[in-house]
């Protein structure tokens, strides 16, 4: 499987094929203020580290709580790659070219979830 490395301004644009082939992840609607549930939270970045396998043809069981958190994480990382000067403007990310784009931006959140949170898979979902 062949990889190449993408810049936080491709990221951007995958990202965005990943919301307009994925519409259903922008209706999770989104936090207000940063205080959300920790293990809402944690529960929120397993379900987006499994997308990438699934089909990804919608949220399935997952609570709302959980639903606005994907989304709130989505826009969040938007915003930080669209700060060219600080946060995650400079970072690049390597993706397998052989995946189809919205795969390839799962591949990019996978990639920050773990960088941010890489015992995600050990942390209990409970407080």
């Amino acid at each position: 499987m062949a990889h190449c490395i993408v810049d936080s301004d491709k990221a951007v644009r995958l990202l965005f094929v990943l919301l307009e082939e994925k519409q259903w992840l922008k209706d999770g609607g989104v936090w207000a203020h940063p205080e959300r549930p920790r293990h809402v939270e944690y529960l929120a970045l397993r379900f987006l580290m499994q997308l990438r396998a699934s089909n990804a043809d919608g949220w399935g069981t997952c609570e709302k709580a959980v639903r606005k958190s994907v989304s709130t994480f989505l826009i969040d990382f938007l915003f930080k790659l669209r700060q060219p000067e600080r946060f995650l403007g400079h970072a690049t990310w390597p993706v397998s070219e052989d995946e189809v784009p919205w795969r390839q931006a799962l591949q990019i959140v996978e990639h920050e979830i773990l960088r941010t949170c890489p015992d995600i898979f050990k942390t209990a979902s409970s407080p």
